[in-house]
């Protein structure tokens, strides 16, 4: 595979990208369809959305050629910039924007019974995604965290969330690390048809589990009521999302791009509510890569890109 290089691209014919994203149906595909017609409505820039698969994928995906923008993850994002496995080298990314959050959810079928990771003994639980490597991190930090052996459960994967949902409707499998937003229709599908419930984890328990995490991860509280029949807080590990490109990607086309998600943002939050956190203020917080210039032109045009981004920017480029 070759993989993409620093040199500057030209836009493409009439100002066509092509945006990475996860499995159709997935938030970040939806996403990605928002932001296309957004810049056919309102911009000059054919955008179509390409679902490539998890994020790690469009990293690769990214540096294949094969699209232009991702959405993706922050923890494929950090580890294609910093060259970290299963990548070959670093990666020349660049962010644009952050939005909402991602969790990655530990749910069980609810015929199951299972109430405490002790229940998972001798069960098939998906948690292994080649293109989410997270997936399997998090189900290996459960199992260390509850002292139970790798050969005590079965581990199986799948290719996409669709995947997923079919075996947990089939009962095929018991339980899944299932990874998507709280308004992911799947998710949201499976609860109110009354398949699932999460894995109720208290406090100390999740924080024992981020220390076996990358640094990357974060633990969010999903309200009661935010799924049909959950009836009680979630405490759940999550990741930011990044909108991203490489660094060769034109500087113009960047910040069209970013202008117009900013200047119709009331629109964007139409198609799908997790867009509503994709905020200035969402943007520049605490990234783990640095910026594309584009971008920076657009956050400095609005005032929103300080002396303090500035620092921080340069430091990340330099930590690669």
């Amino acid at each position: 595979m070759v993989f993409a290089s620093s040199v500057a691209r030209p836009a493409l014919a009439q100002d066509a990208i092509r945006i990475g994203t996860s499995s159709i149906g997935a938030d970040y595909y939806i996403l990605a369809v928002a932001i296309g017609e957004l810049l056919a409505k309102h911009e000059t820039i054919n955008a179509t959305a390409e679902p490539i698969g998890g994020s790690h994928a469009n990293i690769f995906g990214l540096a294949a050629d094969k699209v232009e923008f991702a959405i993706v993850n922050a923890s494929a994002a950090y580890d294609g910039y910093h060259g970290a496995a299963p990548f070959p080298g670093p990666q020349p990314l660049r962010l644009i924007a952050q939005g909402h959050t991602t969790y990655r959810f530990i749910v069980m079928r609810r015929n199951e019974n299972i109430e405490t990771p002790d229940g998972l003994r001798g069960k098939t639980i998906i948690a292994q995604r080649r293109a989410m490597p997270e997936i399997e991190d998090v189900g290996n930090a459960l199992l260390n965290v509850a002292q139970i052996a790798p050969n005590d459960v079965r581990f199986v994967g799948t290719v996409d969330t669709g995947q997923v949902e079919e075996a947990l409707r089939a009962g095929t499998v018991a339980g899944a690390v299932m990874p998507g937003s709280i308004d992911q229709p799947a998710l949201q599908g499976l609860f109110r048809d009354e398949i699932v419930d999460f894995l109720y984890l208290d406090d100390a328990t999740v924080t024992s589990m981020m220390d076996d995490l990358p640094a990357i991860f974060l633990k969010d509280i999903i309200p009661a009521g935010s799924f049909p029949g959950q009836t009680q807080d979630l405490i759940a590990l999550g990741l930011n999302v990044y909108f991203v490109s490489d660094e060769g990607m034109s500087d113009e086309i960047v910040y069209r791009t970013l202008k117009t998600i900013r200047e119709n943002y009331d629109e964007y939050t139409t198609y799908f509510s997790s867009a509503a956190a994709w905020t200035v203020e969402n943007a520049l917080r605490e990234p783990q890569i640095p910026y594309h210039p584009g971008a920076i032109r657009y956050y400095r045009e609005i005032g929103a890109w300080t002396d303090e981004m500035e620092h921080l920017h340069n430091s990340l480029l330099s930590a690669q």
